[in-house]
């Protein structure tokens, strides 16, 4: 198969002509191996492979097979969900040489669905940033510029899918790890409800499946529908979980128009947070665009949120969970962690969090509880909220949340520095939390479905997405306005330029709209 040829499709495309006989899954599986190993040097987006099982997945594959993604090649996230066949690091040198012991429960859906894994995608360590540059896999970069960010946490499915390595790869979704790299990357992603689609597994628990939804990144509004269709539907018992599937699918919601929506445009900071003019020009474009397609559009100066409140109990929900889950990983690998085999910006959350009492955390959740309630009564007079992804484009690597002289004070003395720099640090971590990611939170806080919608680019080919969201359970709904959008602005064939001849020469990062390369 012809890379041109593989590029052109989306995956339900290659799925389709896979199912005709016009070419075999075995095929389409050699062009994304060969796509992943000539970009991959210059992206660092996959970090581990299993490319031999894969072809031998792929030549069982025979026509005519009834899967919906049949024969599809995928990646992986390495955070939370996991593959037998792979390793299962969370992106920290604690856990570098751990294996998965088993296939979660929505990888086997994707791989039930006719999937075929190829690897593991590049991630933050633990997922806690919202840029993908861990110390134990460096940075992935962004191929629209090899020296911007991809965003984070699902930056290494991102960077993946917007270069033409897969059509589709599995992210994860706590705080904007989908929609922040799809923001970033110039691709689709959709954050379902919350309870829409299974979590796990442990050692993340209650805290992670409150704030965290599973999911994919893709190019298309269509394989994005098609895979909830997929993977949709928890197991009874469940803490969080939606009351029943959604009918009709998702993917058959898409031939359905919306009616004349309502629409709120928030263009204001919602965390305090300063907004580029690049990212307001991109909210109003996309206001414009609804307007043009009938919708009703008017801005909306305020929330009926207390944004300080909520904010302060997401970080408390963030770092609890933190800590919980370095815990787990301690006790799994049976002795202490060392100072090198985290961050140290990891160190400084995991002591805020388990420095926090448990009045906070009751705290917190009720705030939570405060909000989805009023997103709730807000929802039931508007459709649709629009509002900005992140406050600005994406950013260059390098991002240092702390500083080296702290970095090794931490390394060094961090159990007796660390009262009084914890105390520091906590301001500073909630205002590195929500100054350039500081709209996307709510979604996770109030259970609310949202997705990014790739409807603009700046002037130096910087892609910007634009935040939709809806009530609790209205993922139909997003689809079917986000299929609108496509067919209205279509952004399928509007691709970084060649990455692979950017490799050695970052500073020619700039994206276009040319079409990607093997070469």
């Amino acid at each position: 198969m012809k890379a041109e040829d593989y590029d052109r499709h989306d995956a339900l495309g290659l799925a389709g002509i896979i199912r005709r006989g016009e070419v075999s899954a075995a095929e389409v599986c050699e062009a994304a191996i060969a796509r992943i190993e000539a970009l991959n040097p210059a992206l660092n987006a996959v970090v581990a492979q299993r490319f031999d099982r894969a072809r031998r997945q792929a030549r069982e594959v025979a026509p005519g097979t009834t899967e919906i993604f049949a024969g599809v090649p995928i990646l992986l996230k390495d955070l939370i969900q996991q593959h037998c066949d792979l390793p299962a690091t969370e992106g920290t040198r604690l856990l570098a040489d751990r294996r998965a012991a088993r296939t979660s429960e929505l990888t086997s859906r994707m791989e039930a669905a006719g999937a075929i894994v190829l690897g593991r995608t590049n991630t933050p360590e633990l997922g806690l940033d919202a840029t993908t540059e861990s110390e134990l896999f460096g940075p992935c970069r962004n191929p629209w510029d090899l020296e911007r960010t991809t965003g984070g946490s699902s930056g290494g499915s991102a960077a993946a899918v917007a270069a033409g390595m897969v059509p589709m790869a599995h992210g994860n979704d706590g705080g904007g790890s989908i929609r922040v790299p799809a923001s970033c990357c110039g691709v689709f992603g959709l954050k379902p409800s919350r309870g829409r689609n299974p979590t796990g597994p442990p050692p993340y628990g209650a805290l992670c499946s409150l704030l965290t939804v599973e999911h994919v990144l893709t190019r298309s509004v269509r394989d994005s529908a098609a895979m909830l269709d997929a993977t949709c539907g928890v197991r009874p018992g469940t803490l969080f979980a939606l009351a029943a599937r959604h009918s009709p699918s998702f993917l058959a919601w898409l031939r359905r128009p919306p009616k004349r929506l309502r629409c709120a445009v928030l263009d204001e900071p919602l965390f305090n947070q300063d907004l580029h003019p690049a990212c307001r020009t991109a909210i109003h474009e996309g206001a414009k665009l609804l307007s043009r397609l009938g919708h009703t559009v008017e801005l909306v100066g305020k929330l009926p949120i207390d944004a300080n409140a909520l904010a302060e109990a997401f970080l408390v929900l963030l770092l609890a969970e933190c800590a919980h889950v370095i815990e787990v990983f301690r006790s799994q690998v049976g002795r202490r962690t060392r100072t090198r085999e985290m961050e140290p910006v990891t160190w400084v959350l995991n002591a805020i969090g388990r420095g926090m009492s448990s009045t906070e955390l009751a705290m917190a959740l009720t705030r939570v509880q405060d909000a989805q309630w009023a997103m709730q009564r807000f929802h039931a007079s508007v459709d649709i909220l629009v509002s900005p992804v992140l406050a600005a484009p994406p950013l260059p690597l390098g991002r240092e949340p702390i500083t080296p002289i702290e970095q090794v004070l931490i390394r060094l003395f961090h159990r007796l520095l660390m009262p009084p720099l914890t105390w520091i640090l906590r301001r500073r971590v909630r205002r590195e939390a929500f100054e350039w990611v500081g709209y996307t939170q709510l979604a996770n806080l109030t259970g609310l479905p949202a997705m990014s919608v790739p409807l603009y680019w700046t002037a130096d080919g910087l892609p910007i997405g634009v935040q939709m969201s809806a009530g609790l359970g209205e993922e139909a709904l997003l689809f079917r306005l986000a299929a609108q959008l496509e067919e209205a602005a279509p952004w399928f064939d509007r691709r970084p330029g060649p990455v692979s001849e950017r490799q050695d020469n970052p500073s020619q990062a700039r994206g276009s709209t040319v079409q990607t390369h093997l070469h």
